[in-house]
């Protein structure tokens, strides 16, 4: 707050300073004498242990910013990897609606497989694996909602449920639900396949016209910073996701 004394698009407050401090005093107050209890001897932390172990931290902190990521107004469901806005169109070719809905179905299917795969293999024998997945795949379809009501208007909170999302939600779905039964490895396997495959046709299809006339209304406002954020992490979030696959594999996490 004290910086944005110098930022000559902004405008400092005491209140904003008196709030944001009194929220991280708070905040560190509950974590002190929190923290311990939930995190390292409570019930919250024997269920994680009996669920997903201690080796898979990292797992687990990639599906979350899955989630997060897709608090950005893709153009695809779930169309992380996109670079296109960086450098420009790659393709072209002027898909039909048809083939449009195709493109979605695959690409919706393929990411929500490559992040639920990444999930399932942090899982343990113990575990309500298809439970804990259908929570995931509704958690991602109720943020993308979330998104969409807070950034252009509540009657669009479902704008993204096209046929060709709906149709990628349940492919993916399906073969998560195949998914968790195979070996751990196997499962890291697949999920760098499909995100290679969803990277790839994510930046190779056109434009979709009803998204670009949206986000040409689109007033991000104080959510700017945050959209920032949000789309950078969903950019980067295939390469991290793909690091952490060769190096799990590399070093031998089979079970």
């Amino acid at each position: 707050e004290s910086l944005q004394t110098y930022l000559p698009t902004r405008i400092p407050s005491l209140a904003d300073l008196a709030a944001n401090g009194l929220g991280a005093l708070v905040g560190a107050v509950l974590g002190a004498l929190l923290a311990t209890t939930l995190l390292e001897r409570g019930s919250l932390k024997s269920v994680g242990d009996d669920w997903f172990g201690a080796r898979t931290p990292r797992g687990l902190i990639l599906a979350g910013l899955w989630l997060f990521a897709s608090l950005y107004p893709q153009g695809m469901l779930f169309g992380h990897g996109s670079v296109v806005s960086l450098i420009g169109p790659v393709s072209g070719y002027p898909f039909t609606p048809v083939e449009f809905a195709r493109v979605e179905a695959a690409v919706t299917a393929a990411s929500l497989f490559a992040a639920g795969a990444l999930l399932a293999s942090c899982f343990t024998p113990a575990a309500p694996r298809l439970l804990l997945l259908a929570l995931f795949v509704l958690a991602g379809c109720g943020v993308r909602a979330l998104s969409q009501s807070i950034l252009f208007a509540p009657e669009q909170a479902f704008a993204w449920a096209t046929p060709g999302a709906q149709r990628g939600l349940m492919w993916g779905a399906a073969a998560l639900a195949v998914a968790i039964a195979l070996p751990r490895a196997m499962q890291l396997t697949l999920a760098a396949i499909a995100l290679t495959f969803a990277t790839v046709v994510v930046n190779l299809a056109p434009a979709n016209p009803y998204y670009v006339s949206i986000v040409q209304e689109l007033n991000p406002g104080r959510f700017l910073n945050f959209n920032g954020l949000t789309q950078a992490i969903s950019a980067l979030w295939p390469l991290a996701a793909a690091l952490y696959v060769i190096f799990a594999l590399a070093r031998g996490e089979r079970r």
